[in-house]
């Protein structure tokens, strides 16, 4: 599994820039930001995953975005599986922002520490 902090950078000179670095690294989408798993249980998002997550299934699975506090990136979600749903929930898994159909992906963003929203939402056909 990827995280953000495997593409971070340090200069061993000044921190300063490389913080500011790692901060617009974070907020953008960009292929090699990737993770690509299988799922077998729910997962929970942090704010260490990359925002590209491309999700192989085995039965129905769930992922959680993380706590609304996390507000440094989105997350594009991709259901490869031919059958069955991803369902994405908030962190306590009491809100259901989305269920994934297979070959289906959604967009979530944060908007200032109020719920994710999903801005978009791939239909299949």
């Amino acid at each position: 599994m990827t995280t953000m902090t495997s593409f971070q950078v340090t200069d061993d000179v000044t921190d300063n820039t490389a913080a500011n670095h790692n901060r617009i690294l974070g907020n953008i989408l960009r292929s090699e930001f990737c993770n690509s798993e299988t799922l077998a249980g729910t997962r929970e998002l942090s704010d260490n995953d990359t925002p590209i997550q491309i999700i192989t299934l085995t039965g129905s699975q769930t992922i959680e975005l993380p706590p609304e506090e996390i507000t440094n990136h989105p997350f594009l979600i991709y259901n490869t599986d031919t059958v069955d749903t991803l369902t994405v929930k908030d962190d306590s898994g009491s809100i259901t922002y989305a269920t994934l159909l297979p070959d289906q992906f959604g967009y979530f963003v944060q908007l200032q520490g109020q719920d994710w929203k999903n801005l978009y939402t791939q239909r299949p056909g």
